[in-house]
């Protein structure tokens, strides 16, 4: 009798292994199968399943129960042991390197001047907060520093330099306030009329049900109770970036917590980023990555990075919004489309040349 090939084998697998979950009762993911259990409770059909398990990267849009919020899951197969992964991703000024990341740098424990001293905003930013008022400012930052430029205002041949001092500033107290404090110590952002509170953002975002999260207690509440609550044997750091996608360059800077879970849940480590501060668009972000042991093969130099983005963004209620919302959910499914596939070449070739 002639074998069936390897990928008709994996196929029946994965369809007989959704089937026996389905008909199941219980919800805790399957310790030999963790894999397939968060695929199947993203809701992935077995041909994206298939997908995943032969190298294929995909991407899917989740549904979310506000206008405001874009949810994403992505997974990848990546030919590299799971350390190596971590590893590389600590050096994420590398990592992250690309096209769209235009500058990026780490920040020291506890933060100083010197780790933003080589950052340049956009001149467009500068330019916009010389005319901002408190409520009405064509850049995210709280009503202080609105108030401090409107301060400096009238000295024409030194603003800009000033009031890229004080954003400078803002970023390291910002970070500075939020190891101490946590999520209630980020700064409350006043350039709408109505005030915006990121850390009460994320706060409801990390309450709410959410794929991968959702068998993650101990660190959802890291992540909610944040430094009072702490995770045994992780690490984290600080960093900033400034992204460009094709519409504002935007400032971003997030907190990333590296974790690895009790032994025997298949998972091999958990990165969680939590946004702390945007210049534009982005009210809130958390983004998570489990790097998921392959449940049919014992190849140490075999991981599955699965992803979820989720992020709370500005403009998308109201007429304009349901105008654009489709085409930023797809700009963002595509984006993390690319992401997994540059990850994933990137990383074969690295410990490639390094056997």
């Amino acid at each position: 009798m002639r074998a069936l090939p390897k990928a008709r084998l994996t196929t029946l697998a994965i369809t007989a292994f959704v089937v026996a979950l389905r008909m199941g009762s219980g919800s805790a993911w399957d310790r030999t199968a963790t894999l397939w259990n968060a695929l199947d409770e993203i809701g992935l059909s077995t041909r994206d399943m298939q997908s995943v398990a032969t190298g294929r990267p995909v991407a899917k849009l989740l549904q979310t129960d506000e206008a405001q919020e874009i949810a994403v899951f992505g997974s990848v197969r990546i030919d590299v042991p799971a350390d190596s992964f971590v590893e590389r991703f600590r050096d994420i000024a590398r990592f992250e390197s690309g096209p769209n990341v235009k500058q990026i740098g780490t920040f020291s424990q506890p933060p100083r001047l010197e780790d933003v001293k080589a950052l340049r905003f956009p001149p467009e930013d500068l330019r916009a907060l010389s005319r901002c008022e408190i409520g009405d400012c064509a850049v995210k930052v709280p009503a202080a520093v609105i108030a401090s430029v409107q301060r400096e205002a009238g000295r024409v041949s030194e603003t800009s330099a000033r009031t890229e001092a004080l954003l400078k500033g803002m970023l390291v107290t910002l970070v500075t306030a939020y190891r101490t404090h946590g999520n209630r110590a980020l700064a409350e952002l006043r350039d709408q009329e109505r005030p915006l509170r990121p850390g009460q953002v994320l706060e409801g975002m990390l309450q709410k049900e959410s794929p991968l999260l959702n068998n993650q207690p101990e660190l959802r509440e890291y992540l909610l109770a944040y430094p009072v609550t702490r995770l045994r044997g992780a690490e984290e750091f600080f960093y900033w970036s400034l992204v460009d996608f094709g519409m504002k360059p935007t400032l971003r800077v997030n907190h990333v917590t590296i974790y690895q879970p009790s032994p025997g849940r298949g998972i091999r480590y958990a990165i969680a980023s939590k946004q702390l501060y945007a210049s534009h668009y982005f009210d809130a972000a958390l983004e998570l990555k489990l790097l998921v042991d392959d449940p049919e093969s014992a190849d140490p130099n075999r991981v599955y990075l699965l992803v979820v983005n989720r992020a709370r963004i500005g403009g998308l209620t109201g007429f304009r919004g349901f105008l654009i919302r489709p085409s930023t959910r797809r700009r963002t499914r595509d984006a993390l489309d690319r992401y997994l596939r540059a990850t994933k070449t990137r990383l074969e070739r690295a410990w490639e040349g390094e056997k």
